[in-house]
């Protein structure tokens, strides 16, 4: 597969992530234009006075708000002096919600604002949320405290399940061992506590097995529970069972050619499914101490996997070591650490001497995502960022085919990767490795794009399902765009020359399975320093199928 097209691929899913990692705005600026959005808000269909209204740029770590205003008696808001971007237009209270919407947290709209531009007619049709409560004990009747609760949706049809985590704060029982979670979509959930990675501990080394409401382990035999708009599903009460051992595991990394024991190295753990794979829960990040030994804590009985990653430049990588914890602790364990193969080279910046523009090569990387045999690919990329003159080093790989993307680890806009190239030979299909092999010619071309594609999307036929989100992104890679609630969307920092650009419809986090929609494309050139515009036209009435 070309790795332009893996890159556009790799934006894409990253837009839908449960956990993603936002881009910071810079302050507006003040010497632009400002606009404004007009909007009005019905709850249960009649308009709601005193309502905070706060637009939110979409794409911020910090979610603060750029503008607010409070509804008047007939609903209506203005939100003033807004900048150009991209916002969510939003209530500021967690207790309401968009009929239909799937996430938690999300009630509003996303709307894309130019320079100076005046958008009218952003109504939020809003309603209460459902709320679910219950009380977790132990046992004995005690309550169980500070237990994080869980709430699986499931989304229709085929019986799918969407997870969302809400926030820790929310979720947390309380002295009483009572918890309330509340701005709930309308739909169907299952209701847990405990498991892997979960903090419901019972002292002394116990810990208790993940259990469903109504007191069942059988996540088959969890009962539903249906929350509808506005309601509340109340005494939604789980009884733990008698906690079960917990025990230690523990062992050492080693150098598998001098079998020294080695510090400081990163390694992965978790539990595996019946099927030896790495489960959903499991934990990266760990490291050796200075004498190259590790120790983890609370291991519930179980088959469990442990390797090490090449994510820290170390040089070093392992086979994945299986074992079983039953009913004692598991110690001495050896983590056989390999030397690894490597690729370096350089990465240029092509078609640009502006001095501003090269200097922000220090603010990009290289990376690729390793894989374990049996095991699903590392959460983790091994990863290396491009020094002032645009040299890079990727240590500890295992042998096998590396795909390299270009790791935008800063937000700069406009950067994209033209090819892939070793010994002065494009690299389509990505970089054979031997075992240990030593890879040193490889030559990055990024190219920076100046060009803006601004584009409608116009649906005819019928209207989207509910959950529904678009989504826009050129083949030759550069940066992809979320369609707003106008059916509007901005591409900007494309390269010059023709684009193939792709519309996909899919479902966003949580929400229930959609109708299959072809993906719709369109071609547009792209010119330096230039606008140029694009349509879409959805048809429902034929392509939903």
């Amino acid at each position: 597969m070309p790795i332009l097209e893996r890159t556009a691929i790799l934006l894409t899913v990253s837009l839908f992530s449960v956990v993603v990692s936002a881009q910071v705005q810079s302050p507006p600026d003040k010497s632009k234009a400002t606009g404004s959005i007009t909007g009005r808000i019905t709850i249960d269909g009649k308009p709601r006075p005193g309502i905070v209204i706060v637009a939110q740029p979409e794409d911020a770590t910090e979610r603060g708000a750029v503008a607010k205003a409070t509804t008047d008696e007939d609903g209506r808001f203005r939100l003033t002096g807004v900048v150009e971007g991209r916002y969510k237009i939003a209530p500021s209270t967690p207790t309401l919600i968009v009929p239909g919407e799937t996430r938690f947290g999300t009630a509003g709209k996303v709307v894309t604002l130019a320079e100076g531009e005046v958008i009218e007619g952003v109504d939020l049709a809003l309603a209460s949320g459902g709320v679910i409560t219950g009380r977790i004990t132990d046992a004995d009747g005690r309550p169980v405290i500070a237990a994080r609760v869980t709430l699986t949706r499931i989304a229709e049809p085929n019986n799918k399940f969407g997870y969302y985590w809400s926030d820790p704060s929310l979720a947390e029982t309380d002295d009483r061992g009572v918890y309330r979670i509340y701005g709930l979509p309308a739909g169907r959930y299952t209701v847990s506590v405990g498991g892997f990675g979960e903090s419901v501990m019972a002292g002394g080394g116990r810990a208790y097995s993940r259990t469903f409401h109504p007191d069942v382990t059988d996540e088959t035999q969890a009962k539903i529970v249906e929350v509808a708009a506005g309601s509340e599903a109340a005494d939604v009460d789980i009884k733990l069972g008698r906690p079960v051992q917990t025990h230690v595991i523990a062992g050492r990394l080693v150098d598998a050619e001098t079998g020294r024991a080695v510090p400081n190295v990163l390694f992965s753990y978790g539990p595996l499914s019946d099927d030896a794979r790495l489960e959903a829960g499991f934990s990266s990040g760990l490291r050796s101490d200075d004498k190259g030994e590790f120790r983890i804590e609370g291991a519930r009985p179980g088959r469990y996997t442990v390797f090490a990653m090449s994510e820290d430049q170390s040089g070093f990588y392992s086979e994945p070591v299986n074992f079983e914890v039953k009913h004692a602790d598991v110690t001495g364990l050896e983590i056989n650490l390999l030397r690894g193969a490597s690729i370096s080279g350089r990465a240029v910046i092509e078609g640009t001497s502006d001095p501003a523009i090269l200097a922000k090569l220090p603010q990009l990387g290289v990376m690729t995502f390793p894989s374990v045999p049996g095991l699903i690919s590392s959460a983790q990329p091994a990863q290396s960022w491009f020094g002032a003159d645009g040299g890079f080093r990727i240590r500890g790989l295992r042998g096998g085919k590396a795909w390299l993307s270009l790791n935008n680890h800063s937000g700069v806009k406009g950067f994209s990767l033209l090819r892939i190239e070793r010994g002065g030979v494009e690299q389509r299909d990505g970089i054979d490795l031997a075992p240990n092999e030593q890879v040193t010619d490889v030559r990055l071309v990024i190219d920076y794009g100046t060009g803006v594609v601004r584009g409608q999307v116009k649906i005819e036929g019928g209207a989207l399902p509910e959950g529904a989100r678009m989504i826009v992104f050129s083949r030759r890679g550069g940066p992809s765009a979320e369609v707003d609630s106008r059916g509007q969307f901005a591409l900007e920092g494309l390269i010059a020359g023709d684009h193939e650009l792709t519309l996909h419809v899919m479902p966003g986090p949580g929400a229930d399975a959609l109708p299959r929609i072809p993906p719709s494309k369109q071609f547009v050139s792209v010119t330096k320093w230039k606008e140029s515009a694009v349509t879409f036209v959805l048809n429902l009435g034929t392509k939903a199928k």
